[in-house]
């Protein structure tokens, strides 16, 4: 039957798909030909409906990319549609960004047009040869003004404990508990934090910091409101722009005020590439730079990833005491999974290292690997990370490998690597804050326990938990069983599940004992800044059962699901 088919209609689908692109082609040249005659606004909403379907009319200004339809790959299709028509460079992440609208995004471009400022790229920063990158290539001067590096020579940090201490990335989800935690502490002290909200107006980015923390009647969301209200300053920014778009005397303000920064904002997503992150994550950290070196010189702490160690080449493992430009002077790369948010990391943290050897800078850089539930707050869980997608699917779907590993010939034990995000929050706040005059340190922010738990083990729980599991030998076959349930599932849903990241499923895992890099620093330097005994947790039975109880409570499995699910 079906070969019929195929041949009664392939010839009219064929036609009917040449006949589509045609017309879209047809509407790419028109935008181009109109920009002129146009308003901003209105060639972008024809650029968003030649991406994402839709008519001009029903689009409203308010609306954002994301909710039109839009995701990470089309955003970059829309950048660089609107960069080629308008000749000027248009950030991915301000079109994805849940704090901007399209009306927002089109005063942008305008602004953009009318300033003729230009930021720098990966392309004007690196070398022409594809795929490779230098370190030496990241220079200071090729980003931050030279009048602001010259004084930076003459500068001290602050003689007195941090009061004043700003916060980036506030409203992602390891950057809510560095607020909670942060406040907690500069309420003790009588300080202030200050939080750079990506937002249009500071009422948006004051809304975006609460919601951040879920319900408002949570306990949570209780907690933070009672220390904002003396403790927190909210900021309506973007780190990836000049000064954080924000006005000379409110720079002026932070460059003489802030004593400390904790910077934790960064487009997280690992199927884009290296220079569709550059603007948010390599300039942005630029930015945090210039204002350390500003009036005085403002320890910085920064929020790296375990991704930089799968740049490193033949290194079987990323040193703590490695300086990264020594490490991974040249990085010959490819834009597979992950590696351009790696690529990203890696160019902050060369930037991050020409700071301190230039300016006695002092950074504390913590390389985190997965960064899971909080382990008492309800509902405080990070949907769109790869472990609560595997999480979830697998519940959904009741099928799982007989292993998620690669057979090896010796006694190696896999190991999952992720840490809850409470103690991650703690531990960088404590650390971060105990910063030595013109050091710099690299910590390693990892579970490197070999407990042989690894994912094999969580699914071994589920079924403890009650959830049925059916286990399947061959690994191609659980795959294309594993997808083809993810797609039977209702579309709201399969936009939280594996299927988005599917491919990363495709081989069984590596077998890794304990984490992929060496941790010898993070207990003893926790410890030494904690009046408390200090132990890196295992993964536990635990935390996945407040995991089920979380994704029930969030509406993500319903109670059928979980309907003889035993308390561990």
């Amino acid at each position: 039957m079906w070969p019929k088919l195929r041949q009664k209609y392939a010839l009219h689908f064929e036609n009917l798909n040449s006949q589509l692109i045609s017309q879209e082609r047809v509407k790419l040249r028109n935008l181009h030909q109109q920009v002129d005659m146009l308003p901003v606004l209105e060639t972008l909403k024809n650029a968003v409906c030649s991406l994402v379907g839709g008519t001009v009319e029903t689009i409203s200004p308010e609306a954002q990319f994301r909710d039109l339809g839009g995701d990470s790959i089309s955003a970059v299709n829309l950048a660089t549609l609107l960069s080629d028509i308008y000749a000027i460079n248009v950030p991915v992440d301000l079109l994805i960004s849940p704090g901007y609208d399209l009306k927002y995004i089109s005063e942008y471009i305008e602004k953009a047009l009318q300033t003729h400022q230009s930021r720098p790229s990966c392309e004007s920063t690196h070398s022409l040869t594809p795929f490779t990158y230098h370190a030496k290539d990241l220079q200071l001067e090729h980003f931050i003004n030279p009048d602001i590096l010259h004084k930076a020579h003459t500068l001290n940090t602050s003689p007195h404990p941090a009061k004043t201490i700003l916060l980036t990335g506030s409203s992602g989800y390891l950057g809510r508990f560095l607020a909670l935690q942060l406040l907690k502490t500069l309420g003790e002290q009588g300080g202030t934090l200050i939080c750079v909200v990506r937002a249009k107006d500071i009422q948006t980015a004051s809304r975006r910091f609460q919601e951040s923390f879920g319900r408002g009647d949570s306990v949570i969301s209780r907690k933070v409101r009672a220390l904002s209200k003396l403790h927190l300053e909210v900021l309506a920014g973007d780190i990836g722009e000049p000064k954080f778009g924000l006005d000379e005397a409110t720079w002026e303000r932070l460059s003489s005020e802030v004593d400390s920064i904790f910077h934790a904002a960064a487009l997280v997503n690992h199927l884009l590439p290296y220079s569709s992150l550059f603007n948010a994550n390599v300039n942005g950290t630029s930015e945090i730079i210039s204002l350390a070196l500003s009036h005085h010189l403002k320890p910085i702490v920064f929020l790296s990833s375990i991704a930089v160690a799968s740049l490193v080449g033949a290194q079987p493992t990323l040193d703590e005491d490695m300086d990264i430009r020594l490490a991974a002077p040249v990085v010959e790369a490819r834009d597979t999974y992950a590696v351009g948010y790696g690529l990203s990391k890696w160019a902050c943290e060369v930037l991050l290292r020409e700071a301190n050897s230039h300016y006695g800078l002092p950074v504390t850089t913590f390389r985190s690997s997965m960064i899971l539930a909080h382990s008492s707050y309800p509902e405080q869980l990070n949907i769109p990370d790869m472990f609560t997608r595997l999480l979830l699917s697998l519940v959904k779907t009741g099928v799982a490998p007989q292993s998620f590993y690669r057979q090896v010939e010796n006694e190696q034990k896999p190991h999952y690597d992720g840490l809850p995000v409470d103690f991650t929050a703690n531990a960088i706040v404590r650390i971060g804050l105990d910063q030595q005059k013109n050091s710099y340190r690299s910590i390693n922010l990892v579970n490197s326990h070999n407990d042989g738990i690894s994912l094999d083990t969580v699914v071994d729980w589920l079924s403890e938990l009650g959830i049925n599991i059916r286990k399947i030998s061959e690994y191609a076959d659980w795959h294309q069983q594993f997808e083809r349930k993810l797609l039977a599932l209702p579309k709201s849903l399969q936009q939280h599940t594996s299927l988005p990241l599917i491919h990363s499923l495709s081989e069984p895992a590596e077998v890794i004992s304990g984490s992929k890099i060496s941790s010898k620093r993070l207990q003893e330097t926790f410890q030494a800044v904690s009046s408390d005994m200090v132990t890196v947790p295992h993964l536990s039975k635990t935390l996945i059962h407040k995991y089920l109880t979380d994704l029930q409570s969030l509406g993500l499995l319903n109670q059928r699901s979980l309907a003889t699910t035993k308390k561990p």
